[in-house]
């Protein structure tokens, strides 16, 4: 007997079990439920199915199935594609015809929001990693999906039975839904959200080859907290790139910054950046390269003369930039004090107002300074910090002059190939891949400074309790030179070509650990070693790469 076992519990099952993260009260069965909604009106009920296997005339499989299409789900009939091969088994008499064949089934087709009952879905997203918080209430307003089930069969009419091989499904979805809710925060205070969600899924299954499955979401809201007569406006952005890893959300609070400017400027002064790298790059990255083959012992000294005095000016052009930036805002909220233009109630809350002194204006005032820079600024919920984000992004020409003894070496490898199709004891012609490299050196660097925060729902209730918790945290510090090949198309040997490869060779290092020190109210470090020492005696690590994609075509004997 013909059964959907094979796409009931391997995939339906194992959708439930799979989830969507932190968005709850649907799952991937809700949008489309692989077995009720396209098995099962593909393949039809077991009297049809078994038809094919109680064979008394010919039976046209294919027609029976385009004639179920209609009722596959999808606002239009999917496609269905079938390729049919019979097999010849030894237990054949002579003219007796094949009994046994195997069909590959595969269907694609798409869904929109009008092919679902979307009202009926509620579901909700922890989008707030404080318990505190509710979950936040889900409607979902539209919904597109691209969907493909492939299915091999093998159907024995001898033996009447039907046996399943691979089973592999997929799944696209994107869906937009809208937000408006009231969470009550304490028994006067009332935090009102409203605004926009938009969540992507990919999803594929085998029986051969498991599950592969990512989530993403990006979350716009507003929120308003009302507190008596008072209230404070919020903004709140929230994503997750990843909703399956052990990762939370990224959240930020978007809010009115003139409270909490001087204690961001104070911490930001911990920040000093000179010729550490010097000092860094002699203590790991030296003693590697004395031991490497294909790097030069000059390396790490040209390394230094390429970035260490641009990184100086970089950080000292950010110190800059972050300071007035930081002054201008202080300015600003000082002459609105004066104008006496913001409404404060009794608990210390205040209304948003559109003079441009939020956190989220200070971030991009900053970022449209400097080039290279990144920058997050407001209230991160899950790290309790009230704080400034600050990605810098480096990049220096760097002479590729110092890769071309490592690139040489690393096609000697090729040797077992070359000998393969006649071209032992060749060089490798590897000038025009030479000239084609780019070779650039580069520094990250990603740095948080601001205020720890004891009592985070006291953000939303009356003024934040913050105390004199100031802080600076080096969340990550790297340095390496590359040289990359984006297309590699080149005659390497006689008769042996390389076509749309790919060639990349870094080499540097990068920080162990992040590290974080408390800042006093002088903007000192509170135990007295500076960001400087720190910084050169924090650990690192060597940290380089090599990929090679080298796909050829060689003639032989031609």
């Amino acid at each position: 007997m013909f059964r959907s076992i094979g796409v009931h519990p391997w995939v339906v099952g194992e959708l439930d079990d799979i989830g969507l993260g932190p968005i709850s009260q649907l799952s991937v069965n809700n949008l489309i439920n692989f077995k009720e909604n396209i098995f099962d009106q593909l393949f039809g009920n077991t009297s049809e199915r078994n038809g094919w296997i109680n064979v008394t005339s010919d039976v046209d499989v294919r027609a029976q199935l385009e004639a179920n299409l209609d009722a596959v789900v999808g606002s239009t009939p999917p496609e269905l594609s079938m390729t049919c091969v019979l097999e010849t088994t030894e237990d054949l008499e002579d003219g007796e015809p094949p009994y046994r064949f195997a069909i590959e089934f595969a269907l694609s087709g798409n869904l929109l929001g009008t092919d679902l009952d979307l009202a009926s879905l509620s579901p909700e997203i922890a989008v707030l990693p404080e318990t505190s918080f509710d979950p936040l209430s889900l409607s979902l307003e539209t919904l597109t999906a691209d969907y493909e089930m492939k299915l091999l069969l093998t159907i024995d009419t001898k033996r009447r039975k039907f046996s399943i091989g691979e089973i592999a499904v997929a799944l696209d979805a994107a869906l937009s839904t809208t937000v408006l809710q009231d969470i009550q925060l304490a028994d006067t205070v009332v935090q009102s959200f409203q605004g926009s969600l938009a969540v992507d899924v990919s999803l594929s299954y085998s029986t051969v080859k498991d599950w592969v499955y990512t989530a993403s979401f990006e979350a716009s809201l507003t929120a308003e907290t009302s507190a008596g007569t008072a209230v404070a406006s919020l903004g709140l952005i929230a994503s997750d790139d990843d909703v399956f890893d052990d990762k939370p959300p990224t959240v930020v609070f978007d809010f009115d910054a003139c409270e909490y400017t001087n204690l961001i400027k104070t911490s930001f002064q911990a920040f000093t950046f000179a010729d550490e790298l010097n000092s860094i790059l002699d203590t790991y990255l030296d003693p590697v390269l004395d031991k490497s083959t294909i790097l030069p012992e000059s390396f790490n000294d040209n390394i230094k003369s390429s970035i260490v005095s641009a990184a100086e000016t970089k950080a000292i052009e950010v110190q800059n930039a972050v300071t007035a930036r930081l002054d201008a805002l202080l300015g600003s909220c000082g002459r609105r004090r004066l104008g006496d233009t913001v409404e404060v109630g009794r608990d210390g809350s205040q209304r948003l107002l559109t003079d441009g002194l939020t956190f989220g204006n200070l971030a991009a005032s900053i970022q449209s300074t400097i080039d290279g820079v990144t920058v997050t600024a407001g209230f991160y919920p899950g790290r309790r910090e009230i704080a400034v984000d600050i990605f810098i992004r480096m990049e220096q020409m760097f002479d590729k002059a110092y890769f071309t003894d490592a690139i040489s070496s690393i096609f000697e490898d090729l040797g077992p190939a070359q000998a393969m199709f006649g071209a032992a004891s060749q060089t490798p012609y590897i000038s025009a891949l030479i000239d084609g490299v780019s070779s650039i050196i580069a520094l990250d660097m990603s740095f948080s400074t601001g205020v720890k925060v004891e009592n985070p729902q006291s953000i939303f209730t009356g003024g934040a309790d913050v105390g004199e918790s100031l802080f600076f945290r080096l969340n990550d510090i790297g340095v390496f030179a590359e040289a990359a090949v984006a297309s590699v198309d080149l005659g390497i040997f006689p008769g042996i070509t390389v076509e749309g490869g790919a060639f990349l060779l870094s080499a540097g290092v990068r920080i162990a650990a992040p590290f974080e020190r408390e800042v006093s109210t002088d903007g000192s470090m509170s135990d007295g070693i500076s960001f400087s020492h720190s910084l050169r005696t924090t650990r690192f690590f060597p940290w380089g790469k090599l990929s090679a994609s080298l796909p050829f075509t060689a003639t032989v004997g031609g």
